[in-house]
Order: structure tokens, then sequence, then C-alpha cells
């Protein structure tokens, strides 16, 4: 059932892929348990399938990325502007993070 369901998703045949991989994973927790590394693949390919169906069917990152994927598409990747960076690497980068969890004032000799 597992390599069937996994057929299934390289055919973009969705519904059948769930199914398949829904039983497949089914008979793997019976025979291991819920939290066995033995039901890791099963667990992972039943989810991808899922997650393509539901982007397949509406777009699972809704409209607006869609529609900023197309403007940057139509842009080209000239004029396309580089992501943002993400508060937490800011903070790394601007010192304001310390790796042992002191902070700046243990820096600084207020700790």
């Amino acid at each position: 059932l597992y390599q069937v369901g996994v057929a299934a998703i390289n055919r973009d045949s969705f519904d059948e892929a769930i199914d398949k991989l829904a039983r497949a994973l089914e008979m793997r927790v019976q025979a291991h348990g819920a939290e066995s590394v033995l039901c890791a693949k099963s667990y992972f390919k039943y989810g991808r399938a899922l997650f393509m169906k539901a982007q397949a069917d509406n777009g699972a990152l809704g409209p607006e990325m869609q529609q900023a994927n197309a403007a940057a598409a139509a842009d080209g990747a000239e004029g396309a502007e580089a992501p943002a960076t993400a508060p937490a690497q800011q903070a790394a980068n601007s010192g304001a993070a310390d790796p042992k969890g002191k902070g700046k004032a243990a820096e600084q000799g207020d700790g």
C-alpha cells in the first residue's frame, strides 16, 4: 500500500495517495506503535500527500503568496528584492543575542 500511495503522489493522484498512505500508516501503527521510528516515513508521505492535495485544490499558501510569486516571476530575477532578514537573524547580527543566553547586560558587567 505504501508504494502504491507513493506512486499515486508521483502521478498527482492525491485522493488515491491519501487513501493508500492512510491505510499503510494505520497498519504500521498497529504493528509497531504510533511513536515508532518505523512509522516515520509513512507519517511523512501521508502528510505530504495531504499538503499537496490542499495546495493543488486551493493554494495552501493563500492567494497573497500566489500573487507575490506571480509578481516576482513577472518582474524577473533582476527586479526582485532580497527577502527581509528574519528578526532573530537581525538580533544575532547586531550582537543583541548572546549565544550563552546571558544577554548584553551580562556582557557589560551589569549581571
